[in-house]
């Protein structure tokens, strides 16, 4: 019985490819509950990782261009963020934490790859969407394939990137970027358009992964709870849709931001514009001022000089009068001296 075990278990898997006449189990590929989630596809991670050599190399092709995965700008500076993957281990547990730096001092969980060995041949494996980008209970884990009798097992174990996990002297990957310092093959680019993206995204969907609500690992969870990192600029804001039509209240909140933010920028030139008409006002009237006080100071200066200039004709009349009484004087003396002789 114990060796028969593995076969009913339908989530532990490998990378080793089916025989032929083996039929996949019919997959649903299910849409995260939040809009900001549908920026990085976890069915799309989750290949990526399966076919991984190192979690090194798994960063590196989680963030490649070329592979159209990562398409998340959650601090909304026009650019593609950077993801990097934090490895924490416990005993058998290994959980790796993908993390964006929203700047210098904020960072933002946006998914965890939770790995736990509970046997040799038996590993259980789940890529768990950060509530506040995919909602609650968002986790995508290993399809079972499956023929028309009996299930097919494969075992995760065996994968490249996780058989090292338990190797002697293994060493958990810290990634060593963080914001502003990049590796030298990362360059910024814009993200594509949400509809574009679900296109070209949606080639990573082969069947081998199924959404599930059940986690795994008590102590995973229990792993990322203590190690979780969030912002408030990023928060959980659930998708509403109707029968016909697919309506995101993201997109209105973000309307409405923006229109918010242009009454606020029309506000505030308004005022900007008050306020420097005000000041040509004030700067006017006190040129105005200046010019009267010049004016007025210089009407006195004139006056002045006219008043100076008036008495000091009139005290030289009064000398020139007083002069010519003193010589009328000295004459009319004269003559009567000449009359006595």
């Amino acid at each position: 019985m114990k060796k028969a075990l593995p076969i009913f278990l339908a989530f532990f898997f490998s990378v080793l490819p089916l025989r032929p006449g083996h039929a996949q189990e019919q997959i649903t590929i299910v849409s995260p509950t939040v809009d900001a989630g549908e920026d990085l596809d976890l069915y799309a991670v989750a290949e990526l990782f399966k076919e991984a050599e190192s979690v090194e190399a798994f960063e590196k092709a989680l963030n490649d261009p070329k592979n159209e995965v990562n398409n998340l700008d959650l601090n909304e500076d026009g650019e593609v963020d950077y993801i990097s993957v934090h490895e924490y281990v416990e005993d058998n547990t290994h959980v790796l934490i993908l993390r964006v730096a929203l700047s210098d001092t904020e960072d933002q969980d946006v998914a965890s790859i939770e790995v736990e060995k509970k046997a040799e041949d038996d590993v259980s494996l789940q890529v768990v969407g950060d509530e506040a980008l995919y909602g609650e209970n968002y986790i995508v884990e290993p399809a079972p394939a499956t023929t028309t009798t009996t299930t097919v097992v494969v075992h995760v174990h065996t994968w490249p990137v996780v058989r090292v996990f338990w190797m002697p002297y293994y060493s958990p990957w810290r990634s060593p970027w963080y914001w502003g310092r990049y590796p030298a093959w990362w360059r910024p680019r814009p993200p594509l358009a949400r509809a574009t993206y679900r296109s070209r995204s949606a080639r990573w969907h082969r069947h081998s992964f199924r959404h599930t609500t059940v986690r795994r690992s008590h102590r995973s969870t229990n792993i990322y709870i203590t190690q979780r990192k969030s912002s408030t600029r990023v928060t959980k804001t659930t998708k509403t849709t109707k029968t016909t039509k697919t309506t995101k209240t993201t997109k209105t909140t973000q309307k409405k931001q923006v229109q918010q933010k242009s009454q606020a920028q029309q506000k505030s030139q308004a005022q900007k514009k008050s306020q420097t008409q005000q000041k040509s006002q004030t700067q006017k009237k006190s040129q105005t001022q200046q010019k009267s006080q010049i004016q007025n100071k210089s009407q006195t200066q004139h006056k002045k000089q006219t008043q100076n200039k008036v008495h000091a004709q009139n005290k030289k009349q009064k000398q020139n009068k007083s002069q010519a009484q003193h010589k009328k004087q000295a004459q009319h003396k004269k003559q009567n001296k000449k009359k006595k002789h």
